[in-house]
């Protein structure tokens, strides 16, 4: 199936019965009052977060450059996000014991 964007999504359960595949993005230049996160320089940004995701690479090149209230976002795959474990290129994380992330390796 393809979404809105033109990307493709699927539908189905991912890998296993009940298991839901998330890809998290890292959006950074976003315009004043959309989110309560910013940088030491005073950058918002924020996460966002999609569920079966066939192709990452057109996702992030499509929501790239998109205009958003005067300002262009700019779009990454979340590096250290424990949801984007195993899609190539990213450090993979897991949680520890203390409910912390903690680096695998990158892939």
């Amino acid at each position: 199936m393809v979404g809105s964007s033109g990307v493709g999504v699927d539908k189905g359960k991912g890998v296993g019965a009940g298991v839901s595949q998330i890809t998290k993005l890292f959006v950074s230049n976003l315009q004043e009052g959309s989110t309560p996160w910013e940088d030491k320089a005073g950058n918002r940004f924020g996460f966002i977060s999609f569920k079966y995701v066939n192709d990452w690479k057109e996702l992030v090149k499509k929501i790239n450059g998109v205009n958003m209230g005067g300002c262009k976002l700019k779009v990454n795959v979340a590096r250290f996000a424990v949801e984007n474990n195993g899609i190539e290129g990213v450090p993979e994380r897991r949680m520890n014991g203390d409910g912390e992330s903690e680096r695998l390796k990158t892939t």
